[in-house]
């Protein structure tokens, strides 16, 4: 590390003004949990991305719970999950009891396909017919190909954890498929610490989950109920950070062409995108032949990078390498460099330094 140089971590929260006062406020209220606020937020982020319906909940994982339960996956169902995806993905299908049904995916843009879906589905001996879901996420905040995957007649959980303000033939995604979920985790493109969305224009599906986060004061039992609801604490920050959602896509796209131009002149390989897809650069993804001991000389000058996915899924449940050629190349060259609004010039610039003696 460059003496008197702090660490750049690779993820950091970015605060807006008017952040405290908007917590501060709800704290003032007394109404601190599944109140006002958390509707307004519902209706906020639904008016963003042209959708009816919003169940703000407790985590992305939450989310995309709730959206399977809605969607009535049940124990034995089975659901396409791509493998190269957060290990969250794999246990919101388990824990409906439902069987994953993993897919490769195309190791230039780290999504899945409906390629490598439609495969995914014959390695199983199934039909398109016998999967109830197909849960797609838009890796790296990069849109997947939903349009094609949409030909497979199976309804899309759009998974838009990574997503917010990423555009697909001129539309932010989000009402793509059936459901879609966001997270706002500490380090996604809005943070309330913790915290999720489950966004539908389906009225019976938002019926469903409104009705599975009621976990008390019902007149009758009728099963298993969630309490996931999002604290109107936590929504007053996401709030806060809705309206600076354009000036943080705006200051991603700075920080990525800088990256961009270095990675020309260099001739590094990165991930690429759809033509028909504008990314909001939650990642910037450079794919090395030597990941790791370039991780290891970025680490050494205080700059912090992650691989995209810490694991592909089908090293955990025992599938078989060769079936998910994208996959495996991903885990061995992906590297996920800094990038987030409040990343300084100067930060930048140290990054772009350090993967210049890296390389």
């Amino acid at each position: 590390m460059i003496p008197g140089d702090s660490k750049v971590p690779h993820s950091r929260p970015t605060i807006v003004p008017g952040s405290v006062e908007a917590v501060t406020s709800v704290i003032e209220s007394g109404q601190h949990a599944g109140g006002h606020v958390r509707r307004l937020f519902e209706t906020e982020l639904c008016l963003r991305v042209g959708a009816r319906h919003g169940i703000a909940v407790q985590s992305g994982s939450a989310a995309l719970h709730l959206a399977l339960l809605a969607l009535q996956v049940s124990p034995g169902a089975y659901v396409v999950i791509p493998t190269y995806a957060c290990m969250a993905v794999l246990n919101a299908v388990t824990a409906c009891g439902a069987h994953p049904v993993l897919a490769d995916v195309d190791p230039a843009t780290l999504n899945p396909t409906s390629n490598t879906i439609q495969r995914a589905i014959e390695r199983e001996g199934l039909a398109a017919r016998d999967v109830r879901v197909i849960v797609v996420p838009h890796m790296i905040g990069s849109p997947s190909p939903i349009p094609d995957i949409r030909e497979l007649g199976i309804p899309i959980v759009e998974d838009c954890a990574m997503a917010l303000g990423a555009e697909l033939r001129d539309e932010e995604v989000g009402a793509w498929g059936v459901v879609s979920v966001f997270s706002f985790y500490a380090t996604k493109m809005i943070s309330t610490g913790q915290g999720g969305m489950v966004i539908t224009s389906d009225e019976e599906i938002a019926a469903r989950c409104r009705d599975l986060i009621q976990y008390d004061n019902r007149e009758a039992w009728g099963g298993t109920t969630w309490n996931y609801p999002l604290t109107d604490l936590a929504c007053a920050l996401g709030r806060a950070q809705l309206p600076a959602v354009d000036a943080f896509l705006a200051r991603r796209r700075l920080i990525a062409s800088a990256y961009d131009d270095f990675a020309r002149r260099r001739s590094v390989e990165t991930v690429s995108f759809q033509p028909d897809a504008v990314p909001n650069h939650f990642r910037f993804v450079l794919l090395c032949d030597d990941r790791d001991g370039t991780q290891h000389l970025l680490e050494r000058d205080g700059i912090e990078t992650k691989p995209p996915v810490y694991r592909s899924l089908h090293r955990y449940v025992g599938g078989q390498p060769d079936d998910f050629p994208g996959a495996e190349l991903a885990d061995r060259r992906a590297l996920s460099l800094p990038i987030y609004p409040s990343l300084s010039d100067h930060e930048v610039a140290r990054v772009i330094e350090s993967l210049g003696r890296a390389l």
